[in-house]
């Protein structure tokens, strides 16, 4: 019974480029690993749900959710299960970020009964599969309007990651909370949010992951009426996304310095 992490030997390097926020990178390194045919079913699987999570940062939402299906299709057997939750999570990503969040609700509902299953077991790499799943179901439910249970789900995802020690993925949620509280109106403390996730994405230098920091920062001191402080931090964030070649996301920042 396959239980245990899917094979990763192949992929570690893989995962690093992506952690960095080098996602041409980590694609380039899967082509070649796929091109040299060493590939065993399982870490065919792994190969997709890896595209799908590059693609889903990328803004490349069809090809994501592509990815995240086939790699579904190919999970045929049942004790596959954090293959299973991996790629579920990546394509209820997928349909949320595509507008479709009924669908996304839907896939990640199928999710529970794996996890119990793996929690009921003791299988440790189960939690920051739950962590993920919360964070998704945050954000739906932000989009669906539903502010109070998405802070809930926040903040179990939040207890997760910081009982697991994943700094990088504690700075998403506290980027996730500050957009939350912006959305409530309470600018004060969507601004400790974000610059608490501005400081812990800096450790790892992830640079898109700086710039929307950065920018998520811009907003509130816009919102504010700071707008020195504003034109700062869009610059920067201008900076940042241009140095890794984002295109639609340095319209975004040349838009918001405009605003100013």
């Amino acid at each position: 019974m396959n239980l245990s992490t899917y094979p990763s030997s192949n992929f570690d390097h893989v995962r690093k480029l992506i952690s960095e926020g080098k996602y041409e990178d980590a694609l380039k390194d899967l082509k070649s690993i796929e091109k040299r045919g060493e590939l065993e079913e399982k870490k065919q699987i792994n190969c997709q749900i890896l595209k799908s999570e590059i693609y889903n940062k990328t803004g490349k939402y069809e090809k994501a959710l592509s990815f995240a299906e086939k790699a579904l299709e190919k999970c045929k057997d049942p004790d596959d299960c954090l293959a299973i939750l991996d790629a579920t999570n990546e394509t209820a990503y997928s349909y949320w970020r595509l507008g479709k969040l009924e669908e996304a609700s839907k896939v990640l509902d199928r999710n529970g009964p794996i996890v119990q299953k793996l929690k009921n077991k003791k299988i440790k790499a189960v939690l920051n599969r739950e962590a993920r799943i919360y964070r998704i179901k945050g954000v739906i439910q932000h989009t669906d309007g539903n502010l109070n249970e998405a802070e809930r789900s926040y903040r179990k995802s939040l207890s997760l990651w910081e009982q697991i020690g994943d700094k990088q993925e504690i700075s998403s949620v506290l980027n996730n909370l500050g957009v939350l509280n912006r959305t409530k109106g309470e600018l004060h403390k969507a601004l400790g949010y974000y610059q608490k996730s501005l400081f812990l994405y800096k450790e790892f230098g992830n640079i898109d992951d700086i710039a929307t920091s950065l920018n998520n920062i811009g907003n509130i001191f816009r919102y504010q009426e700071e707008l020195d402080e504003a034109l700062q931090y869009y610059k920067q964030s201008l900076d940042s996304w241009e140095e890794i070649g984002y295109s639609q996301f340095v319209s975004l920042a040349f838009y918001n310095i405009g605003e100013v």
